[in-house]
C-alpha cells in the first residue's frame, strides 16, 4: 500500500541523493518483505539515474542477498548486475553468497530442479561474473557443461578474459551445434561470438571461420556479420582469413560489406586494398555504411588523406550521426 507513496517522495526528492539513500535504508531495513522488494527496485533506480557515492546502497543491497526471501535476494543480485561498473563495493558479499549457496545445496545449483532457488543462485552469479570475478566460473561452467540456461552463462562469460582456456572451448562447442539453418539460432550465435570476441583467445578462431561458411551457405547475413566483427576483433590473429573476408568486401548485404571491409583492414589488409572499398562506402546512400566507413578511415590515419575532401563534403549532412565519425575522421 506504502509503494505508490514512497515513489512520489522519491520522485519529490529528486537529486537529492544522500536524502534518497537515507529513506531506501530504512526501506531496506523493514521486516516486511514487500517493502524491501520496492526498496530494492527504487535502489537500482536511483543508482543509474544519479550521480553520487552509492557505496553505502550497494552494500545494504548486498546485505539481501542473503534473506530468506528469494524474491528480494533475487532481485538485489539482479540490481548489483545491471550496476556492475560501479558494483565493486559489494564483490566479496556476492562472492560469500555464491559460495555458501553452492555449499548449501551442492556443485549444480545452477541446474537446480527448485525455480527460485536456480534463479536466485544464477542471478547472484552473474553478478559476480560482471565484475569480472573468477568465484563465479564454477557455476558458469556448470551451466556449459549441463546445458541448462546455458544462455544466461553466455552473456556475462565475456567478462572473465582470465579464464579464457576454460571457457572458449565450451563457448566454441556451443557454437558449433548451433543448426543455422534455422532462423531463430541467430540471437544465440551473436551472443557466443560476442564473448568469443570479448575472451580474444585466437584458439576460438577456427570455430568462428568455419561458423562464417555456415553462415554463408545458409544465408545468414547477421551471423555472417557479426562473424566478420568477431575476426576483426582478433585482429592480426585472424590473418588466415583474410581472403575469404576479402570476398565478401563486395557483398550485397548491407551490413556484411562494411563489416567485411572493416574486418579486413582489422585483420592486417593494407592501406592500398582497403582504402578503395572505404572511399566507396562514403558515397554510399545508407548513413550508417557512411559512418562505419569513416571509423576505419580513422584508424588507417595520415595514409588515408585522400579521403579528406569526402570527409569534409560530409560534416554538413543532414544526420549528426554522419556529420561525427566524419569529423573525428
Amino acid at each position: 500500500l506504502t509503494t505508490g507513496l514512497l515513489r512520489t517522495f522519491h520522485d519529490v526528492l529528486g537529486h537529492r541523493v544522500a536524502g534518497r539513500t537515507a529513506v531506501l535504508a530504512e526501506q531496506l531495513a523493514s521486516p516486511d518483505p514487500g517493502a524491501r522488494l520496492d526498496a530494492v527496485r527504487m535502489s537500482g533506480e536511483l543508482i543509474r539515474t544519479w550521480r553520487g557515492d552509492h557505496t553505502r546502497l550497494l552494500l545494504l543491497l548486498a546485505g539481501q542477498l542473503t534473506t530468506a526471501d528469494l524474491e528480494v535476494a533475487t532481485e538485489a543480485a539482479g540490481v548489483l548486475e545491471a550496476c556492475h561498473p560501479i558494483a565493486n563495493p559489494a564483490r566479496d558479499a556476492l562472492a560469500a553468497h555464491v559460495d555458501a549457496q553452492r555449499a548449501a545445496h551442492g556443485p549444480d545449483l545452477w541446474t537446480a530442479p527448485d525455480a527460485r532457488l536456480r534463479k536466485s543462485h544464477q542471478a547472484a552469479v552473474r553478478a559476480l561474473a560482471r565484475l569480472g570475478d573468477t568465484r563465479a566460473l564454477p557455476s558458469l561452467l556448470a551451466a556449459l557443461d549441463g546445458d541448462v540456461d546455458a544462455w544466461r552463462a553466455i552473456q556475462v562469460a565475456r567478462h572473465l578474459p582470465q579464464a579464457a582456456e576454460e571457457l572458449v572451448p565450451r563457448l566454441g562447442e556451443h557454437l558449433r551445434r548451433l543448426d543455422l539453418s534455422q532462423e531463430w539460432t541467430t540471437m544465440s550465435a551473436n551472443a557466443l561470438l560476442a564473448a568469443l570476441a570479448a575472451l580474444d583467445d585466437p584458439a576460438a578462431i577456427e570455430v568462428v571461420v568455419d561458423t562464417l561458411g555456415t553462415a554463408q551457405r545458409h544465408e545468414q547475413h547477421g551471423v555472417t556479420t557479426s562473424v566478420l566483427k568477431t575476426l576483426g576483433a582478433f585482429g592480426p590473429a585472424a590473418a588466415g582469413a583474410r581472403e575469404t573476408i576479402r570476398a565478401l568486401t563486395t557483398h550485397t548485404d548491407a551490413h556484411v560489406r562494411p563489416a567485411a571491409v572493416a574486418a579486413l583492414w582489422a585483420v592486417g589488409g593494407t592501406p592500398a586494398k582497403v582504402m578503395p572499398l572505404r572511399l566507396g562506402l562514403l558515397d554510399d546512400p545508407i548513413t550508417f555504411r557512411i559512418s562505419e566507413a569513416a571509423d576505419v578511415l580513422a584508424e588507417i590515419g595520415p595514409p588515408a588523406a585522400v579521403a579528406l575532401p569526402r570527409l569534409r563534403g560530409h560534416l554538413g549532412h543532414a544526420y549528426e550521426w554522419v556529420r561525427v565519425p566524419c569529423a573525428a575522421a
